[in-house]
C-alpha cells in the first residue's frame, strides 16, 4: 500500500436528507475516495468512523453501501469502526500511514475543509476537498 485515502464524510446516512444520494456531500467525497484510489495505484480507502445516531444505520455501513455501488471491493477498502471526533479520525489515520509508511490522503466537504486543514498541520498529507449538498 502507497497511499492510504481517508474520505472524512460527516451525517453520511442514507435517508432523512435532501436531494440525490449521488449529489449529497458525504456521498462526493467518496466518489472523489474512488477516483484518487484509480489514480494512486496500490492505495487503500480507509473507512473509519464509529458514529450511529440512533435510528440510522452507522456511518461505515453507509459509506461501505456507497463505495461497493461504485465498484471498490472490499479488498481495497480498511474499516476502522473507532473515533466519532474528526481529530481523533485524523490522529489515527495518522498513526496507521506511519506505521505502513505511506501516504495520507484526505478528503473533506467544502464546509470542513478550513477546520480539517488545520487539525492536519504538521501531518504532511495532501488534502482534497468536494462539494456537494450538505
Amino acid at each position: 500500500m502507497n497511499h492510504l485515502i481517508l474520505p472524512l464524510t460527516k451525517s453520511s446516512w442514507r435517508s432523512g436528507r435532501i436531494g440525490p444520494i449521488e449529489m449529497q456531500d458525504w456521498y462526493v467525497a467518496l466518489a472523489k475516495a474512488v477516483a484518487l484510489h484509480v489514480k494512486f495505484p496500490n492505495s487503500k480507502i480507509l473507512v473509519l468512523s464509529n458514529v450511529q445516531v440512533v435510528g440510522c444505520e452507522h456511518e461505515v455501513d453507509c459509506s461501505l453501501f456507497a463505495l461497493h455501488k461504485l465498484g471498490v471491493c472490499d479488498g481495497d477498502i480498511l474499516v476502522v469502526r473507532e473515533a466519532q471526533e474528526t481529530i481523533e479520525q485524523l490522529e489515527i489515520a495518522r498513526d496507521i500511514t506511519r506505521k505502513e509508511g505511506t501516504a495520507l490522503v484526505v478528503i473533506s466537504t467544502g464546509f470542513h475543509y478550513l477546520r480539517v486543514r488545520w487539525l492536519m498541520r504538521g501531518f504532511n498529507a495532501m488534502h482534497y476537498w468536494v462539494f456537494g449538498i450538505p
